[in-house]
């Protein structure tokens, strides 16, 4: 999903001989469309011979210029011609437009959350996003839309770019219709391009404030993700040695077969950026059971009276997020048959960063 704009955080884990962590910030945005006529290429001949050059085996029939392309099928009637261009020309155009609105509110966020006011003074004109100016009608599309750079579910609402066709007057020879069609995406191109510089320019002055900002998205995106995974049960001390359920594998072995065979966990949406070597297939995707213990009353199963519940306030807080509590946390690691401390120590390192 890189052409509709990324602007996402990731760790990347280094592990194998000395473990390190790079924080690793992704920007992607939609910044042209270009039309490429397959080149003549070189052919290598033996040594003192002149180099020719032939052209590339094309496949019958196919378009070698935008002329061509727009003719495939076959010579079409006028009116046949203009209602395919003026398809083609919106559907890039919209293209073109909401990535400019991604990167006009990416833009804004950066300069709104991560600079000062003396900073955003000092920049001026250089972190200034304006208005995007769509062909025909000179009016300026609106940027108060409702979007979310981190989000991939989120979409900008386009204004509808009038027609191509109303600007043709009445030139409507395939020439005359490449000439404009070029020309109004090479201006929307650039539009898109000069957002794309202001923020490239702007992000090392405040890389580490933008990747604090990615990284909170990114964290309760991985929690929310993970959490699907998650079986958390609140379970009686009297089980902590050994569980009242005899056949406790049995039932969480069940639990998790259902679990990965349901519809809803077979179209989990995944990360925009991750390592996949870290993402399991469904059908071996691990399911985590979470057993607290705590006084309960054993017929109801809840807290007795006076004593804390099992839960905090903060349990659904993301790591980077501030904790209401003083202290440090105590990891107790044991491996199981055939662990060895190398393993413990990836764990340990893990959780230390």
């Amino acid at each position: 999903r890189a052409s509709t704009g990324l602007h996402e955080f990731c760790p990347v884990v280094f592990d194998e001989f000395h473990f390190c962590l790079a924080n690793v910030a992704v920007h992607t945005a939609l910044l042209d469309f270009r039309f490429r006529v397959r080149p003549t290429m070189p052919i290598a001949s033996n040594r003192g011979k002149k180099r020719t050059s032939v052209p590339v085996k094309l496949q019958q029939n196919a378009p070698v210029t935008l002329v061509d392309y727009l003719n495939t099928g076959g010579a079409m009637d006028k009116a046949t011609l203009i209602e395919r261009v003026d398809r083609m020309h919106g559907a890039y155009m919209a293209g073109l437009l909401a990535a400019r609105q991604r990167l006009a509110t990416m833009l804004s966020k950066v300069t709104t959350k991560c600079l000062t006011d003396s900073q955003r003074e000092a920049f001026g004109a250089a972190i200034e996003i304006g208005s995007a100016t769509t062909p025909g009608d000179g009016t300026a599309a609106a940027n108060n839309f409702d979007f979310d750079p981190s989000s991939r579910t989120s979409s900008a609402k386009v204004k509808p770019v009038p027609k191509m066709s109303l600007r043709l007057k009445g030139q409507a020879t395939p020439q005359a219709i490449v000439q404009l069609f070029v020309s109004e995406i090479n201006g929307m191109s650039f539009q898109v391009m000069t957002l794309w510089h202001k923020l490239m320019n702007l992000l090392p002055f405040v890389c580490r404030e933008v990747t604090t900002l990615l990284r909170a998205t990114w964290e309760r995106r991985v929690v929310d993700r993970w959490g699907e995974s998650i079986f958390r049960e609140t379970c009686p001390t009297n089980d902590l040695a050994l569980p009242s359920d005899k056949a406790i594998w049995d039932t969480h072995a069940s639990v998790a077969d259902t679990l990965r065979a349901s519809p809803h966990y077979q179209v989990l949406e995944p990360i925009a950026v991750e390592d996949l070597s870290l993402i399991p297939k469904t059908d071996v995707h691990p399911i985590l059971f979470e057993q607290r213990y705590s006084a309960l009353d054993q017929a109801v199963r809840t807290p007795k009276a006076g004593l804390p519940k099992p839960g905090m306030d903060f349990e659904s807080a993301i790591p980077s997020a501030p904790k209401a509590y003083r202290g440090v946390h105590l990891f107790v690691l044991a491996h199981g048959f055939q662990g060895n401390s190398f393993d413990m120590r990836l764990m340990k390192n893990n959780i230390a960063l």
